[in-house]
């Protein structure tokens, strides 16, 4: 038998596996699913989600098989996880490495073994999806392929593993000033500040206002571009106000962020944020968002509207070519039994897409709320080149007299400069 030879970049493979803290976590239905998937399509009796510890292989996943980790040395997975794609071995008792293990010899009695290598964002191999049957046998090109696939998706539920325990942390810091209000505040509008990541929104593609009705508004408006080249926008209003709001907003944020810079799409974003909230926010809460997801070089925008009041795209005289209603529930009122309802628009004319909160909607104008009429006539009232700006400088004025009895704000993207 030949054990696996230890990875040149073992210190930091196993540092990148110990910070997702997954080792020796419980089951999970997610990874349950792929691995069925994975020994149904390669018509295999056991199938694994091995994650390569310093002295042993940890399964967090297994079909077929009682243990729950074998040690390293004797683990075909030490193996893989040198390979650059799936590894192989048709008829373990014929190949000279695998002979006389333990695992070939005894119980399990492998002989068919096929492992795909779980690889992180920088390029470390963290542990396999294998398959593993106690007669000799082949892969189709097409079972190989799906074996890739399912270490990928298997690879991605780490990361968003990894997400969830950075909000868990977030969520701990928060605590730990639960009883120091003034500290807590600031710490808040710190994270605030992170949240928004104003050097993204300092694109000349973006404009926004936000006026708060305390220090801290339950308010978020973030943007950031993917690999891909893609404008993502994220306008969110929590419920109440304040210090409760806002740090409602926290698990959103990171998750924004994190998935955007992954390049997925729309509808995982907002599945994502959507159990976030339902999780780890008190009950009652929720927040009314909008995801946009500009493609510059198709001219398109996708469009997800969970219960925000405003979102329209404008010719450059400020009129109305196409509005996109709320056609979801709000994040943390979905119970994810259907899927998220996205929208596809194409422009094909040169225009902005404006979107605001309900807070502008129900702001004293003329003697009036706003409304979306009066909002209308607003827009169309102002040049292209100033349009949010102008807008800003009318509510400031009203707002000396009557200030809002909620947090205002709104944003514009001209798609021009995406």
């Amino acid at each position: 038998m030949l054990a696996a030879p230890i990875p040149a970049n073992e210190a930091e493979r196993l540092a990148a596996l110990h910070s997702l803290r997954i080792l020796d976590t419980s089951r999970e239905e997610a990874y349950d699913r792929l691995i069925a998937y994975a020994a149904r399509t390669c018509e295999v009796p056991i199938a694994l989600v091995s994650l390569v510890d310093a002295n042993r292989q940890w399964f967090k996943s297994r079909i077929g098989i009682d243990a729950c980790e074998t040690a390293r040395d004797i683990s075909f997975c030490g193996h893989t996880i040198l390979q650059s794609d799936v590894f192989i071995i048709e008829d373990a008792s014929r190949d000279e490495r695998f002979f006389d293990n333990p695992l070939v010899t005894g119980a399990p009695h492998i002989r068919f073994y096929a492992g795909a290598p779980i690889v992180n964002e920088d390029g470390l191999a963290l542990g396999t999806v294998c398959i593993i049957d106690s007669q000799p046998r082949s892969l189709t090109p097409l079972q190989i392929d799906a074996l890739r696939h399912v270490a990928d998706h298997v690879g991605l539920l780490m990361e968003m593993h990894r997400a969830r325990q950075h909000i868990a942390d977030y969520h701990a810091a928060l605590e730990a000033y639960r009883e120091k209000a003034e500290e807590e505040r600031q710490l808040v509008g710190y994270l605030m500040t992170r949240m928004m990541s104003p050097q993204q929104l300092d694109a000349s593609a973006i404009d926004y206002w936000m006026r708060p009705t305390e220090s801290l508004g339950g308010d978020l408006i973030a943007a950031s571009r993917s690999p891909h080249g893609k404008y993502y926008v994220l306008v969110a209003d929590s419920t109440g106000h304040g210090l409760p709001a806002a740090v409602n907003l926290l698990p959103i944020s990171r998750i924004f962020y994190h998935m955007v810079e992954k390049n997925l799409p729309l509808s995982l974003i907002v599945e994502e944020m959507n159990r976030s909230i339902r999780e780890q926010s008190p009950v009652g809460r929720f927040v009314a968002a909008l995801l946009l997801c500009f493609d510059a070089f198709n001219r398109s925008v996708e469009v997800w509207n969970g219960a925000i009041p405003v979102a329209v795209y404008l010719d450059l005289d400020g009129r109305p070519l196409r509005r996109f209603p709320p056609a979801n529930l709000p994040l943390g009122l979905d119970d994810g039994e259907q899927p998220p309802r996205t929208e596809l628009f194409q422009w094909q004319q040169e225009g902005q897409f404006f979107a605001c909160t309900d807070g502008l909607l129900e702001a004293p104008f003329d003697g009036h709320v706003t409304g979306e009429e009066a909002l209308d006539a607003l827009l169309a009232s102002v040049p292209p080149a100033g349009r949010l700006q102008g807008v800003r400088g009318r509510m400031e004025a009203v707002f000396l007299e009557t200030p809002p009895h909620d947090d205002v704000s709104a944003m514009l993207v001209d798609v021009r400069k995406l």
